[in-house]
């Protein structure tokens, strides 16, 4: 069968993807997915956003065929509608939408139209049009002087978020370093301190701590800054932990291993949040031939290799931001369930515009 459409991933990104393509009518679409459980998202249940209740509201409704889903199963909006609009909520509360079959792309191939094969089965299918919609995961930790490696045991990022999973791990005895100073960090010190019972906790960090400011219509570090139960706890309680000491690494890099020797050694447990980077792709090609370097336009989400732009390929979410300026100048990626479908919106009549002109001649 051939597709109009097709959107590798269901997370957020893939589902506000859906969405909009239901809303162009350019369908039948074609969406994979290894599990449709709403991503890696999923998993962070116990997790406070940093996104107001409000606005994962309005990343509901912001397209037509969510809010028909609305209308007729609304009772995860009621609940969210009766929730503080100005607070975090907890990602389990997130809108559940539709599923279908299950699987991983091995390939995509371009010639006239887009090749999508399958992995295992080999099974491939055509579509006029692509969206990777294929996330990120915690970003791998650097290296450490090899004196202390075999004495500290790493903790991954996604039990440090949850603090049931992280106390059943820790114990009395345990010094743990947590390397990092974003939301995820913050939240994994609050964790520490309030849901185990360890020895100490060092943090090394870079930059130092950056809290959104609420202006005028815009946010001062909307994307980078703390917000939510991550800014409150670091602006109230951090100071006052005793057990929780901060280290800050010095700008040259040759110079950062001298630091982490000297405080590692008496660490048993380490944790990095150090940010978060891309999946793994598909295997892409143009006529067979293998892109060797893929990237993407941050204001129109068109993907490109070495030799130019893919054909009417995109990428969007978590992996594959918008780029924005804000009043002051300042040049952030744009993260969050609600800006990314509200990029969409904008930006899927532009894009898909010489498409649909093609399509319905």
């Amino acid at each position: 069968m051939r597709f109009k459409s097709a959107v590798i991933g269901a997370g957020p990104t893939g589902i506000c993807a859906v969405g909009h393509l239901l809303d162009l009518r350019l369908y039948p679409i074609l969406w994979i997915d290894p599990c449709f459980n709403s991503g890696r998202l999923s998993s962070y249940e116990n997790v406070p956003s940093n996104t107001k209740v409000k606005l994962f509201i309005e990343f509901a409704l912001n397209c037509n065929t969510f809010k028909e889903i609305a209308s007729q199963n609304d009772d995860v909006l009621k609940a969210l509608l009766a929730m503080d609009q100005d607070s975090g909520c907890y990602y389990d509360k997130r809108y559940q939408t539709i599923t279908t079959d299950k699987g991983n792309v091995r390939s995509m191939n371009f010639s006239d139209i887009w090749c999508i094969e399958l992995e295992g089965s080999g099974e491939k299918h055509y579509s006029d049009s692509t969206i990777l919609a294929t996330g990120s995961q915690p970003r791998e930790s650097r290296q450490f002087p090899s004196e202390t490696q075999h004495e500290i045991i790493p903790i991954h990022l996604d039990v440090a978020l949850d603090p049931g999973r992280l106390s059943q791990i820790i114990t009395k005895d345990d010094n743990v370093a947590v390397v990092g100073s974003s939301h995820s960090a913050i939240l994994v010190l609050k964790n520490l301190s309030q849901n185990t019972s360890c020895k100490s906790i060092l943090n090394f960090y870079r930059e130092e701590l950056k809290f959104a400011e609420y202006k005028d219509g815009w946010i001062l570090y909307d994307n980078t800054g703390l917000k939510g139960q991550a800014a409150t706890w670091a602006r109230n309680e951090l100071s006052k932990v005793q057990k929780i000491k901060r280290i800050k690494l010095p700008k040259e890099k040759n110079k950062e291993e001298e630091v982490y020797l000297a405080h590692l050694r008496g660490c048993t447990k380490i944790i990095y949040a150090i940010g978060f980077e891309r999946n793994p792709l598909p295997i892409i090609s143009v006529n067979d031939r293998v892109c060797r370097e893929i990237s993407y336009n941050s204001k129109n989400g068109q993907m490109s290799d070495e030799n130019g732009p893919l054909d009417n390929c995109f990428g969007f979410g978590i992996a594959f931001p918008e780029k924005t300026i804000d009043p002051m100048g300042n040049v952030e990626y744009a993260v969050g369930l609600y800006k990314f479908t509200r990029y969409m919106k904008n930006i899927f009549p532009v894009i898909f515009k010489p498409l649909l002109d093609k399509l319905n001649k």
